[in-house]
């Protein structure tokens, strides 16, 4: 006999169970049940509303449109979608002052270059497609590009200028709206780093320097006593033999009109035209619409070529050029509708072309200057290019500044780290090299804790234990690697390296850049030496480097760092 179990009796037989069930009756019973338990299902199930539709009629953007959805689901997903972000939080943006600042191109060079925090900026380091010798054939062929937009602007003023900055500034050059090159010095005599200088009058000039000379020293209580401003501008230093063309092709200038008819037959034929090193010109750049239709046009096209390029047709002078410019032009200019006021000078040191203008118009000038056939470089890059010309950059290679000094100690963390994380077995044994400071060149056991570079800038009292910049040149086969030692010797220049398992000649200085020459096909780099060593060898002669990580000695030629 079956039983069924009930709540009231706990125990019952079949025939206590009704025969006939009335549906409405118990609907009608159970109708709170029911309802609630739908309502459950709509709302607090796992499945969403965009889940619950069949699969033939899903579609992947639904999310995106509502409109997609069946009419029938739509109000439920209305509901859910305003219930989902009403209660979500805003995201505040916070105040941090240690973040790095961004240039204005740095979306562009983001997404094309690898980036670094230097300096307190976002600085492009190294192109993601090419390296040094793609940049190398561009200067030789065309035209690199770089935003030096990091580099810092000053302004001073006082009635005796050029008294004030004489025992800053070495050697101190006067010449009116011109760009000048000179070395920055503090006032117990220590150098900070280059700067070039651009003399507007008298009492007034503007200085343009590396942002780690201001990371590093206080430039207000340096120039205390004088009217001292500080800007904030865009730089683009084009370099190369079609950097002229590159410029009068992205950009129209209006100025004066002697300006004008400069730049009119530069641009009939900018090859003819070879403005001199300093040279500042004035005006309003404007950029035609119409140079966006092409694309890398001077890529296939022929160009004639002058009969000399040491020997151009016309030399232009920045004094000539400015006659018509009664003040040096306002950096802090806001930009109109159709012109922006820009400065075009040659760097007095390198002698790169760079547009100068006013922050917030960089964007309008850089995308022309890259469609019409600039190669964009990277920080590495403008190094490596330095070191081709036989020039210094900073900081690598003012070990005596603070800039110098912090940026090689970064480097030599950043090395020893990198060394550290490779296997124990594939390590350099340095200590069987004798080599005791592989990854930075130790200064202190050469010439002390301070001591001054003599850059032929006419420094009183010079030490017995100075240091004269040099460029070393291998005089065979072989490369200069950064860090690398330099050791005297008195004998003759041989074809084949010298071997020795001990450091039995005297060192002399230490490289600090150095690689492998494309232009003469040879190892290459600049390097620092004692000047007494430098005074014995007649300002010439030979000596022999040794990387830090072999125990040969090679044939070097060292030179006078022009």
């Amino acid at each position: 006999k079956a039983v069924v179990s009930t709540q009231s009796t706990g125990m019952a037989t079949v025939e206590d169970v009704p025969n006939v069930v009335n549906v409405m009756d118990m609907v009608d019973a159970r109708s709170q049940e029911i309802t609630a338990a739908m309502e459950a299902l709509l709302t607090q199930s796992s499945i969403s509303v965009k889940q619950s539709i069949p699969f033939y009629m899903r579609r992947r953007a639904a999310s995106h449109n509502p409109r997609r959805l069946p009419a029938r689901v739509r109000p439920r997903d209305a509901v859910v979608t305003a219930t989902k972000f009403k209660f979500k939080k805003q995201r505040t943006k916070k105040d941090d002052s240690t973040k790095a600042t961004r240039l204005e191109t740095h979306l562009w060079h983001a997404k094309r270059c690898h980036m670094r925090d230097l300096w307190g900026y976002k600085i492009a380091v190294s192109t993601t497609q090419k390296g040094a010798r793609a940049a190398y054939r561009a200067v030789n062929q065309s035209t690199t590009l770089h935003d030096a937009s990091f580099y810092s602007w000053i302004s001073l003023g006082h009635t005796s200028l050029r008294t004030e900055l004489q025992e800053r500034l070495r050697p101190n050059p006067f010449a009116l709206n011109r760009a000048l090159s000179a070395h920055l010095f503090d006032k117990t005599c220590q150098c900070l780093g280059p700067v070039t200088v651009f003399w507007v009058s008298p009492t007034s000039v503007f200085l343009r320097m590396h942002p780690a000379i201001s990371h590093h020293t206080n430039l207000t209580e340096l120039f205390s006593g004088l009217e001292f401003k500080s800007y904030c501008v865009s730089q683009f230093v084009l370099n190369g033999v079609r950097a002229m063309e590159l410029l009068t092709k992205s950009v129209e200038l209006r100025g004066s009109p002697e300006v004008l008819e400069v730049w009119r037959q530069m641009k009939e034929d900018p090859y003819s035209y070879d403005i001199m090193k300093g040279t500042v010109i004035g005006g309003h750049a404007v950029v035609p619409p119409a140079k966006f239709q092409t694309f890398h046009p001077l890529q296939g096209c022929v160009i004639k070529q002058p009969s000399s390029r040491l020997s151009p047709q016309h030399k232009l002078d920045g004094n000539v050029l400015f006659e018509a410019q009664t003040e040096f032009p306002d950096l802090s200019f806001q930009d109109s509708a159709d012109s922006v006021t820009c400065c075009i000078y040659r760097d007095p040191a390198s002698g790169h072309m760079i547009l100068v203008l006013p922050r917030g118009t960089g964007n309008r000038i850089w995308i022309p200057l890259v469609y019409n056939g600039g190669r964009v470089i990277g920080l590495e890059d403008i190094h490596s290019l330095a070191t081709e010309q036989g020039l210094p950059h900073f900081p690598e290679d003012y070990p005596d500044a603070p800039a110098g000094r912090s940026y090689a100690e970064s480097q030599s963390a950043e090395k020893e780290g990198k060394e550290l994380r490779r296997p124990p077995q594939k390590r350099v044994r340095y200590a069987e090299l004798g080599i005791s400071h592989p990854f930075s060149a130790h200064w202190s056991s050469l010439v002390g804790d301070d001591f001054i570079v003599d850059r032929g800038l006419q420094i009183p009292a010079l030490p017995d234990k100075s240091l004269v910049v040099v460029r070393v040149m291998c005089v065979s086969r072989g490369n200069v690697r950064p860090n690398a030692r330099l050791y005297y010797t008195s004998t003759r220049p041989g074809s084949n390296p010298v071997y020795s398992p001990q450091d039995t000649y005297p060192i002399v200085g230490y490289v600090t850049s150095g690689g492998f020459c494309l232009s003469s096909g040879q190892g290459a780099g600049i390097g620092l030496i004692l000047s007494s060593v430098w005074s014995a060898m007649n300002k010439e002669g030979v000596l022999l480097v040794r990387n830090t990580t072999t125990k040969h000695y090679r044939y070097v030629r060292v030179e006078a760092v022009k």
